[in-house]
């Protein structure tokens, strides 16, 4: 089955190819028709496969409603408005020739990650539940030690996050004033982080249902008030993140239902609506539109990244580092704010876009956003093919590992990582990651250490 999924659509695809060889470009009616068939026979292959590959089958969705949605709608004629309108900064309009460009990467990036996905999953064997499952209470005490301890920072830091906003408005997110002594700033820099960790080792355990609610609660409250000021990345990742490991930790074994699935979607629904319904009251507009269609329209901004990239690359220039290394260069800047000083050291595609597109926009805190494959086509259309390609790779390997312990322990950074490379950075959350892997070693040292000690005294 994988194998005559892969030939059919590498057949559509190279057709497609030729054609625009020998004929010339796809015109952008055809290049929307390439994209829709292409993201639905990917979407209902990730649906077919979906016991054994959940996180896939949400990855597709989330491309194809951040990234690929407005031409999607085109193809339908459900856009209120001309494709090309570039909605995000109002009065340009994209040239034809970089819808077309748009048309074909965006259509290489769901072809790339199907590869990827297909040809990995077609080596590794489907994950099963190891039977010697590890339950060591260690892991959950520990976590929640971790999770008391770092409580009252995290909540400093809300606090602070909540009167920067009342100061300065959404910018304030972004912002991180010299205040207080130098250890209460690092109290409130390792708090969030310290919180993190105790949950990673919490989910590592096998939990029962009250046990997993209580962790979800946890996190949520946290999440939550982010998204109640403005900020609505965290709490959307968090859920994707606990439909993911309630479905494989705590269901386990129970199929998903399509009764399962319509739930979902309502659910995704009620929190796309509740998003743009907030981001209105953020830019203070009075009307608010729960038609299906616009909610997904306002959703899917982080489609026109490519294009204004495609259309502002010769200006913006980037000769630091490439754009998809930013988070890890650029770590230590990140809280200078909107400043000249901040547009100076950047190496955030971001940040140099939203200026150049508008330079106003840019120093009142609006930003454009991000997104992985626009940081991928710096290199081009094949740095598009590779790195979607390893994108679908890498998703299936997680999967395939994910009732190991050590990545019970990322899991949480990594699905809400990927999960946001739609609109964000692939590499956001490296310096966590890169801690967690310290502290996971470091911790199994003391456990070898203890248990060897144990088995001495036992033995004198």
């Amino acid at each position: 089955m994988n194998y005559l999924v892969l030939f059919l659509y590498n057949m559509l695809f190279f057709i497609v190819w030729a054609y625009s060889i020998l004929i010339g470009n796809l015109s952008i009616e055809q290049g929307e028709i390439f994209l829709t068939i292409s993201f639905f026979i990917v979407l209902f292959y990730a649906f077919k496969n979906l016991q054994n590959y959940l996180f896939f089958f949400c990855m597709v969705g989330l491309f194809g409603l951040f990234n690929y949605s407005r031409f999607i709608l085109d193809t339908f004629s459900l856009m209120p408005y001309d494709v090309s309108t570039a909605t995000r900064f109002i009065g340009y309009i994209f040239p034809e020739e970089t819808i077309k460009e748009t048309l074909w990467t965006y259509s290489i990036s769901i072809y790339a990650m199907f590869l990827g996905f297909l040809l990995t999953k077609s080596i590794l064997p489907i994950s099963k539940q190891e039977k010697n499952y590890q339950n060591i209470n260690f892991y959950r005490k520990f976590g929640l030690f971790l999770i008391l301890i770092a409580s009252p920072g995290v909540i400093f830091k809300l606090s602070l996050t909540i009167k920067n906003i009342i100061q300065y408005g959404y910018v304030g997110f972004y912002l991180n004033p010299h205040v207080g002594s130098g250890i209460t700033r690092i109290i409130e820099f390792a708090s969030y982080k310290i919180f993190i960790l105790g949950i990673g080792f919490y989910l590592i355990n096998k939990l029962t249902k009250k046990q997993f609610l209580f962790i979800v609660c946890v996190l949520m409250s946290v999440v939550s008030v982010n998204l109640i000021l403005g900020q609505r990345a965290a709490f959307g990742t968090a859920l994707v993140f606990i439909f993911w490991y309630w479905f494989y930790f705590i269901r386990m074994d129970k199929k998903i239902s399509s009764k399962f699935i319509l739930l979902i979607f309502l659910l995704a629904f009620v929190s796309m609506s509740l998003f743009q319904y907030i981001n209105a009251s953020r830019n203070h507009k009075k009307e608010f539109n729960i038609i299906p269609t616009r909610i997904v329209i306002s959703q899917g901004m982080s489609g026109i990244i490519l294009p204004y990239y495609i259309d502002y690359k010769d200006t913006i220039g980037n000769d630091a580092c490439p754009y998809l290394l930013a988070p890890i260069v650029d770590r230590a800047d990140k809280g200078l704010g909107p400043t000249q000083e901040m547009l100076n050291k950047t190496n955030f595609l971001r940040t140099e876009l939203t200026a150049a597109v508008s330079p106003k926009a840019f120093f009142n805190g609006e930003g454009m956003g991000g997104s992985y494959i626009t940081d991928l086509y710096e290199f081009g259309k094949i740095g598009v093919f590779v790195g979607m390609f390893l994108l679908g790779w890498f998703i299936v390997v997680f999967e395939h590992y994910r009732y190991k312990p050590f990545v019970k322990l990322l899991s949480y950074l990594i699905v809400s990582t990927i999960a946001f490379v739609p609109r964000g950075e692939l590499f956001g959350s490296f310096y966590e990651i890169l801690m967690f892997i310290i502290c996971w070693w470091f911790v199994k040292v003391l456990i070898k250490i203890s248990n060897a000690h144990k088995l001495k005294e036992s033995s004198i």
